[in-house]
């Protein structure tokens, strides 16, 4: 940690992740709620006392504060939010998709996952019958009938969307799936949506 340069929105994502104010926080460490603003903006660097016991009252090992962050997600973020999605719900989802993007790319210097296989459509809104008949050109590109989906998740997975589930504290009622997948460009493309989203599109051929 000492000869590491601290990322000081780790702090923040830790935090989030923990359900925790700034205020708690600071509380726990015994430093003001200015101060922990300032360590998570990086006006004011902790010292290496005050992070171990962010670290341990977080509970994420001291390095992860200094873990460079390996992606910079290049295109924008889309959520299916509901009308209790809190910011600070959003935040979450925005962290973890970072971590995700982080740990995909982590796993692809070792793994030869599946290429995304996916269509394109260069359009802004679309109809209910166009999203059923994108629905149906999609079935069919994956080589698909009109029957049941027996594993939604394993069809995703197979076609080169990574899954990943988390429960944010039963804010929204349980946990939510979260999907993250490559773009083929270099990009990343990340799309926080209800199973449901999806899994009615494809395996219905019609909009939930």
């Amino acid at each position: 940690m000492e000869t590491c340069t601290l990322q000081p929105k780790r702090i923040k994502e830790g935090r989030l992740f923990r359900a925790l104010t700034q205020e708690s926080l600071a509380e726990s460490i015994g430093v003001s709620k200015q101060a922990v603003s300032q360590y998570e903006t990086g006006v004011l660097t902790p010292t290496f006392e005050t992070m171990m016991q962010i670290a341990e009252i977080l509970d994420f090992p001291l390095t992860y504060f200094s873990k460079p962050y390996r992606n910079e997600l290049l295109a924008p973020v889309f959520f299916r939010k509901r009308k209790t999605s809190t910011k600070k719900l959003m935040t979450l989802f925005q962290t973890y998709i970072e971590w995700m993007a982080d740990i995909y790319s982590y796993v692809e210097q070792y793994i030869h996952l599946p290429e995304m296989r996916l269509l394109t459509y260069d359009k802004v809104g679309y109809t209910r019958r166009e999203i059923s008949d994108a629905a149906t050109s999609l079935r069919r590109h994956w080589g698909l009938g009109d029957g049941p989906i027996s594993n939604l998740t394993l069809l995703l997975e197979n076609n080169g969307i990574l899954v990943s589930k988390v429960g944010f504290g039963g804010e929204q009622g349980g946990c939510v799936l979260c999907i993250l997948y490559h773009a083929g460009d270099g990009e990343t493309t990340d799309d926080i949506l209800d199973i449901r989203d999806i899994g009615g599109a494809i395996e219905t051929g019609s909009c939930t």
